[in-house]
């Protein structure tokens, strides 16, 4: 997958997003725990690192899954996946170019 530079801030961040909205099945719809795993399992291992959540979806399930899915499967990924941004960025973001 194919980087590019958000903004001016220099964080290199994969062209396509990961959209979480549907992650957790809270509103009688959408992906439970393992199928929202698979998808951000293959979204990871294509090169991805950038996630869009709100802690308006599905109630905050979804925010509460990515964390985990990134705590999880984050440490020692060569992107440097994290659930905590570094300090001075914004909270939204997910990933920080070196690792913790």
């Amino acid at each position: 997958m194919d980087d590019d530079t958000l903004g001016t801030s220099g964080l290199k961040v994969s062209r396509l997003a990961l959209g979480t909205m549907t992650f957790g099945d809270d509103w009688g719809w959408g992906a439970d725990d393992e199928t929202s795993a698979e998808i951000f399992d293959t979204y990871v291992e294509a090169g991805g690192n950038l996630f869009d959540t709100a802690d308006l979806y599905t109630n905050g399930r979804s925010e509460e899954m990515l964390g985990r899915f990134i705590r999880d499967r984050g440490r020692g990924h060569p992107r440097g996946l994290s659930p905590c941004p570094p300090a001075g960025r914004p909270a939204s973001l997910y990933h920080h170019q070196e690792s913790p």
